[in-house]
């Protein structure tokens, strides 16, 4: 019988071998398809609750090391499996493409450049071969690998893709499992309400009060804005009263009235809570632990002596870090003068007491205000001071003198505003940065060009450092010995949100707009030395 089988499959027509080697292919073909969808619904099946995505939400999933992956509970199937390098999710270009719904015709390649192209809907995202450079839109930013090719397939970092793309994007340990979902935030999570801008102003403009500091002789010296917290208690900013020797407070409700002196301060958080001789109308104070970027907020304060001066925005980073200090940022404008006004929520209670500006004239987006939760402590601590008369005030001194830090900013902008490099020039734009007290002399903030940021990536570290360390010696130079600070900064407006920073320099716009506040170098001295150091 066997010799018998072997003779009828040995005299077998070619056109019938051809069909039944056709049959069995494909048989071997299904076969292999059903393990692979029988391994992708073991493998969905065995994903925690909420790895899975319904289709109302689009997502896709990868699977280390599996020729599979899950776009939308549909399973799939790829000729080419994911792997991880140095802790990132590497994804075929074509797949990953694919499960973020970018067809055929969004992918190119350039083989000159080694660049790949992938185009959305509304985003363009540019990756190049060997460098850790992402552009969206024109934007670049920085990754902690590259793009590679293995076994002559494009391989991309699944992260920074699915992020440019405005997706969220998880790993689960256990089931070896990248999720990417549509889950980014937006404006739609600002939340809504009746209470109107002009209602918030109408309450809390009277608590905000025009505040006039004068030195020994009588003469006008300083001037910001104080707010009502108790019936003859304002709060304003530390630095403002530095220095001075009496001052006076004129809201909408109260003539020029004189200031009895100081009842308690915080120089770290820039507050000081002085003592008035009149009644007052005292804000209510708000939570700001509570805030979410996004929420309304009005902003009231005095700029140049004009009294209630109201404007609108919204909190655009709850946390932002500065020097060590914690700031709420918000998009209301506000002008010289403002420091020590309030920042109220949209049910006019007191969340913030605006500080300062980064880049005055160049970032409207770049506003602080101190949160209102740092000033309790202090408000208790008043309750059993004692009042010190202004002119007997000698607390620590505010040293950093304006003008010499204007001149030292001017030298910067005409002689270092400039600086080469193998990639080409690279510019800055310097300014004055005023954040309240602090132990420098010479406080300067400076900001990269946009444009010039992708340069900045491309250059090598010891280029970025030696830049750094011509700034710190130009400082070093003409500050003749005084303590200089200066921070850089790459700033820009981002169409989607810039996950490749850290989320404590995004910042949310009215706009729908992403604000970056991304250190890329420093340079600061002590008394016997100076130092530098730059990043990506």
């Amino acid at each position: 019988m066997f010799k018998t089988r072997m003779f009828k499959m040995g005299v077998m027509k070619p056109t019938e071998q051809i069909k039944q080697t056709a049959k069995v292919s494909i048989k071997r073909t299904n076969l292999y398809m059903c393990l692979l969808l029988t391994i992708a619904a073991m493998i969905i099946l065995c994903l925690p609750p909420g790895m899975v995505f319904a289709a109302s939400s689009h997502s896709v999933q990868f699977v280390i090391d599996k020729n599979i992956y899950v776009v939308d509970s549909v399973v799939c199937v790829m000729d080419a499996a994911p792997y991880v390098h140095k802790g990132r999710t590497f994804v075929p270009v074509r797949y990953l493409a694919y499960g973020l719904g970018i067809p055929d015709s969004g992918v190119k390649w350039d083989s000159a450049t080694k660049t790949i192209t992938l185009c959305g809907d509304t985003k363009e995202v540019k990756l190049e071969i060997g460098q850790q450079i992402i552009v969206v839109n024109g934007k670049p930013g920085y990754m902690d690998v590259a793009p590679v090719i293995k076994n002559r397939r494009t391989y991309l970092p699944a992260r920074f893709i699915g992020e440019a793309f405005g997706y969220s994007v998880s790993w689960n340990q256990a089931t070896k499992t990248v999720a990417i979902a549509k889950s980014a935030p937006s404006l739609e999570d600002v939340e809504n309400t009746n209470t109107s801008i002009q209602a918030v102003a109408a309450k809390v403009s009277k608590s905000v009060l025009f505040l006039e500091v004068y030195d020994s002789k009588g003469n006008p010296y300083n001037q910001g804005s104080c707010v009502a917290i108790d019936r003859n208690l304002v709060v304003t900013n530390y630095h403002v009263i530095d220095g001075g020797s009496s001052a006076t407070i004129k809201g909408e409700e109260v003539s020029t009235s004189m200031i009895e002196g100081v009842i308690a301060y915080d120089i770290q958080n820039d507050l000081a809570i002085l003592k008035v001789n009149v009644n007052l109308t005292p804000v209510e104070l708000g939570d700001s632990s509570s805030l979410r970027a996004g929420d309304k907020v009005v902003a009231i304060g005095n700029p140049q002596g004009l009294v209630g001066t109201v404007s609108d925005g919204i909190i655009s980073n709850v946390s932002r870090q500065l020097d060590g200090k914690q700031f709420l940022q918000f998009t209301a404008p506000v002008s010289p003068g403002s420091s020590g006004g309030g920042l109220f929520d949209i049910n006019a209670k007191l969340i913030g007491i605006t500080a300062a500006s980064l880049m005055p004239g160049q970032a409207q987006n770049l506003n602080l205000a101190i949160p209102v939760n740092l000033l309790k402590p202090l408000i208790g601590a008043a309750a059993t001071s004692n009042i010190i008369p202004l002119n007997q005030f000698f607390g620590p001194s505010y040293p950093q003198n304006q003008v010499a830090v204007q001149e030292v900013v001017d030298r910067l902008n005409s002689e270092m505003a400039e600086r080469y490099s193998s990639f080409g020039v690279i510019r800055f734009k310097f300014a004055v940065f005023d954040e309240g007290p602090s132990e420098y002399d010479y406080n300067v903030i400076a900001l990269i060009e946009p444009s010039d940021y992708i340069t900045w990536l491309k250059i090598y570290s010891t280029e970025r450092i030696s830049i750094m360390r011509q700034l710190g010696g130009f400082l070093n130079l003409v500050t003749n010995g005084g303590l200089f600070r200066l921070g850089v900064f790459y700033c820009d407006y981002w169409p989607v949100y810039p996950a490749y920073f850290d989320p404590n320099e995004v910042s949310l716009c009215e706009n729908g707009m992403w604000f970056v506040t991304h250190l890329i170098g420093y340079t600061y001295s002590d008394q016997e030395n100076y130092y530098w150091n730059a990043r990506p």
